[in-house]
């Protein structure tokens, strides 16, 4: 199972979880997976098929390259951060 670290800001969509186990290869599959646990969390991260413009995905603490496409071990680390900018 990997291991995903959400934000505190999704706490409504999971019901306060700030963490939680999913299954998939793919950060997309555990993205789907999450949404199955907590519906309405894929809405939250996408739009369509690509991650939404704030928001990046981390995988064994590096940032996912291929986006949702990034290959996912079975006791990977993901997490879920907001993209900083500015200026």
């Amino acid at each position: 199972m990997v291991s995903v670290s959400i934000p505190r800001f999704f706490s409504d969509t999971t019901d306060g979880a700030v963490s939680a186990e999913a299954e998939g290869r793919t950060v997309s599959e555990v993205i789907d997976s999450l949404d199955e646990t907590f519906p309405g969390m894929r809405a939250r991260i996408c739009d369509d098929d690509q991650l939404k413009m704030f928001i990046v995905i981390t995988v064994d603490g590096r940032v996912a390259a291929e986006e949702l496409d990034t290959p996912v071990g079975p006791d990977s680390e993901m997490g879920i951060l907001f993209a900083m900018g500015g200026g």
